[in-house]
């Protein structure tokens, strides 16, 4: 059902002003921070943030629905003596995995078409996973204006940002902090060039073999 989340991809490490590559000083390279630390910061943070938001009236709340639960308070303990959940993957061992773990939560959509099994009678039978039964498939139907409403959950605001990058990584500074982090990590070094480059790197190979190709010829024509 509604469960608002979030998805981060962090790297392992940092850019030094002196331009090279600083790994975690504690930790080991499979892991950057402890599950449960992660989990008390970000419910700190997020807690600490709904309560400024709460006193600059930027948050919008249904009419009555603090009241249910005794005020603004009553209902902030309330959340912060929840258990939150944090779900810390292994790290990533190539950059193809990352763009496969994007593509799945940024280009697709709340349900596949092969998950709807029937429509009919004003009813939806559609398959899902019931991770408490170890993510066993099973079917559930229902009504057609719920199953839209469901659906409508998963739609984004109007000018809302799916991805967003920061630090190394932001549109500001990734021109450059890039190139000079695949430098200090000793990325190959024709991962370094740009496109341009790259252009003109494969032509001038593209000569030179065929200058090479030619001289070979020749040498045979004159070994005859």
């Amino acid at each position: 059902m509604y469960h608002p989340h979030v998805h981060c991809i962090v790297p392992n490490g940092g850019i030094t002003n002196e331009g090279k590559w600083q790994f975690p000083k504690k930790g080991k390279d499979n892991c950057l921070y402890p599950a449960d630390a992660m989990k008390a910061l970000y419910k700190g943070y997020f807690m600490d943030h709904l309560k400024s938001m709460f006193q600059a009236k930027l948050l919008t709340i249904p009419i009555g629905y603090l009241e249910k639960h005794g005020g603004f308070k009553k209902w902030k303990n309330m959340l912060n003596r929840k258990d939150w959940m944090i779900f810390a993957k292994k790290t990533f061992s190539q950059t193809k995995h990352v763009k496969d773990y994007f593509g799945r939560y940024s280009h697709r959509v709340a349900i596949t078409k092969r998950r709807i099994k029937n429509i009919d009678n004003g009813k939806v039978t559609a398959e899902y996973k019931d991770y408490k039964q170890g993510a066993i498939k099973k079917e559930m139907k229902i009504d057609t204006t719920e199953f839209i409403k469901r659906f409508c959950i998963h739609i984004l605001p109007s000018r809302y940002r799916k991805i967003r990058t920061f630090a190394f990584l932001s549109n500001a500074s990734k021109a450059t902090s890039i190139p000079i982090a695949r430098k200090a990590l000793h990325v190959k070094h024709d991962h370094l060039l740009t496109k341009a480059q790259r252009k003109e790197k494969a032509i001038e190979n593209y000569l030179a073999m065929s200058t090479f190709t030619n001289v070979l010829a020749a040498r045979k024509e004159l070994c005859k």
